[in-house]
């Protein structure tokens, strides 16, 4: 998926690769807990774009922090390092839009042969209740659009058909590779 990056900032739009956010606290483990669903639901949908500094209607978010230091590539991998597993590296842009304001856009990759679910809950309510996502959850994106976990066997078949086709191409590049005179890589795993 291409995308005009400038064209999400001059027209915010939320859609099932897309999800608008304000400008978050990233110190608060609630706000890292649900940015870190809708990475997760967004790389099973096959990828897609964050966008800070919209409210979901689309509109600019009054609350600009002073500095956009904390939404670093850093900050936003460390996220993901601390919920999601497969671990996956989001990449951050600094995005100017055509009236000269900068926000930040950051571009989920889609997963590979294998889905990306939560390992960790996301802290508890007073009532003991995970918040933002909950360990062993895949999640994906749905009509709203919106990012919620699995709940049926119709909601797995998209995401069974990507990781099969990303594991074929794979197995395809490698055969390739050895019939054109290459060795194949070591494993990376143990097998057996």
């Amino acid at each position: 998926m291409t995308i005009d990056l400038t064209d999400l900032v001059d027209n915010p739009r939320e859609t099932l690769d897309i999800e608008l956010k304000q400008w978050l606290d990233l110190s608060d483990n609630v706000n890292r807990a649900n940015l870190a669903r809708h990475m997760a639901a967004l790389c099973n949908h096959g990828g897609g774009y964050l966008v800070f500094g919209f409210c979901d209607d689309a509109s600019i978010d009054p609350n600009r922090p002073a500095s956009l230091q904390a939404y670093s590539h850093d900050a936003i991998n460390g996220i993901v390092k601390r919920y999601l597993a497969p671990s996956l590296d989001c990449h951050v842009a600094g995005v100017e839009s055509s009236a000269g304001v900068e926000y930040r856009i950051v571009r989920v990759p889609g997963h590979g042969a294998t889905p990306v679910c939560a390992q960790r809950d996301g802290p508890q309510d007073n009532k003991g209740k995970p918040q933002g996502m909950r360990a062993g959850t895949y999640y994906i994106r749905a009509p709203g659009p919106e990012s919620v976990p699995i709940t049926s066997p119709e909601q797995w078949a998209a995401l069974i058909r990507r990781c099969t086709l990303n594991d074929r191409d794979t197995l395809l590049r490698e055969m390739a590779h050895v019939l054109h005179g290459g060795a194949l890589p070591a494993p990376t795993t143990p097998i057996g």
